[in-house]
């Protein structure tokens, strides 16, 4: 099931705040690491990547884990 993207202004909304990745394929250790501890969003550019992010790999970020 595909979610529907967030706006970029919910990851800058986020800023300083722990948000969580949902749906990820992928076995790295990062990308589990991300999804059960979640990652700060440290200022806009991270927000701004974050969004790239979502729309490139087709990430879903949440605000619970």
């Amino acid at each position: 099931m595909t979610k529907k993207p967030k706006p970029l202004e919910w990851f800058l909304d986020r800023i300083g705040k722990r948000i969580y990745r949902h749906d990820v394929t992928c076995d790295c250790t990062l990308c589990k690491d991300v999804t059960k501890n979640g990652i700060v969003v440290r200022g806009k550019h991270h927000a701004e990547y974050l969004y790239i992010v979502q729309n490139d790999i087709f990430i879903n970020y949440n605000d619970k884990p």
